[in-house]
C-alpha cells in the first residue's frame, strides 16, 4: 500500500516528465520525418507504390537511401538524449525534483559519470541478450522434446503446440 501511495503520489509529475520527454523527442524527430516525407513526395508520387516495390527503379533506392538516413539521424540524437535522461525518473522520485530539474539534473550526472553509466547499459544490454538467447533456446529444446514425444497423435501434438505457445510468450 505504501508503494502504491507514493506512486500515486508522484503520478503528476511523472505525467509531466513523460509528457515534456515526448514532447522534446517529437521536436528532435520532426526535421527528421520531413526529410523521409520530402524525399517520398519527390521521388516516389509518380507510380503506384506497387510499381515502386516490385521494379525498385533508381527514385526507390535514393528515397530509400534518404530514409535510411533520416533514420539513423534520428536515432542517435535519440539514443543520445535517452543516455542524457537515464537518472531523471529516479530523480524525480527520491528528490522530490520538478520535470525540468530531473531532466536538467540527470544530464548533469551522465555527463559527470559518463563511463558509469555506460557500463551500466552495457551490463542490462548483454543481460538482455543472455536472457533472449536462453529463452530462445529453451524454447526450441521445448519444441523438439515435446513434439517428439507427441508423436503422430494429432491431439497431443495440438495440446503440445499450445503448451509451446504458452512457453513462448
Amino acid at each position: 500500500r505504501q508503494l502504491f501511495g507514493f506512486l500515486g503520489l508522484a503520478l503528476p509529475r511523472l505525467w509531466r516528465l513523460s509528457l515534456r520527454q515526448f514532447l522534446i523527442y517529437l521536436a528532435i524527430a520532426l526535421p527528421f520525418l520531413a526529410l523521409a516525407g520530402g524525399a517520398y513526395r519527390m521521388f516516389l508520387t509518380e507510380n503506384d507504390i506497387n510499381y515502386y516495390l516490385y521494379a525498385k527503379p533508381p527514385p526507390f533506392w535514393i528515397a530509400l537511401s534518404v530514409c535510411i538516413v533520416a533514420s539513423l539521424g534520428f536515432a542517435f540524437f535519440a539514443v543520445r538524449r535517452f543516455v542524457r535522461w537515464i537518472y531523471s525518473v529516479p530523480l524525480l522520485l527520491f528528490t522530490n525534483a520538478s520535470p525540468a530539474t530531473a531532466l536538467r539534473e540527470s544530464t548533469g550526472l551522465v555527463k559527470t559519470r559518463k563511463r558509469e553509466t555506460v557500463m551500466m547499459l552495457l551490463r542490462w544490454l548483454a543481460l538482455v541478450a543472455l536472457l533472449f538467447s536462453a529463452s530462445w533456446l529453451l524454447t526450441r529444446l521445448l519444441k523438439w522434446v515435446l513434439l517428439g514425444a507427441a508423436g503422430n497423435n494429432a491431439a497431443v501434438v495440438l495440446t503440445m503446440t499450445a503448451l509451446l505457445v504458452v512457453v513462448h510468450f
